[in-house]
C-alpha cells in the first residue's frame, strides 16, 4: 500500500499509488532474491512490509517504510542496503 493510502483512507487511488506500489513488489523480490548486505532478511522484510501501528482505529505504515520514505534510503541498521547481481553470462 501506499504511504499516501496508508495515510489517508479518504484519498481516491492516483497513478502514483499503483507506482508505489509496484515498487514495493519489485523491492520485496529483488531483495528476496539477491545478495545483500543484511544479516536477516526475514526482520528486514517484516520491518518494511509487515510493520504498522494503529492510532484510534486508524491503521498507519510501519517504522521501516516511514524511515524509507522520509530519508529516501533503505538501511540495515546503520548502514546502506547494498545489493550484489551475479552475472547472467
Amino acid at each position: 500500500m501506499s504511504h499516501g493510502l496508508s495515510t489517508d483512507p479518504a484519498k481516491a487511488v492516483e497513478l502514483i499509488d499503483d507506482l508505489e506500489a509496484f515498487f514495493y513488489v519489485l523491492l520485496y523480490y529483488v531483495f528476496r532474491y539477491l545478495t545483500s548486505n543484511c544479516l536477516s532478511a526475514a526482520a528486514w522484510i517484516e520491518g518494511i512490509f509487515d510493520g504498522y501501528r494503529i492510532v484510534d482505529d486508524v491503521y498507519y505504515i510501519g517504522e521501516g517504510k516511514g524511515s524509507a520514505i522520509r530519508t529516501g534510503k533503505l538501511t540495515v541498521i546503520t548502514e546502506q542496503l547494498t545489493f550484489q547481481a551475479d552475472s547472467i553470462n
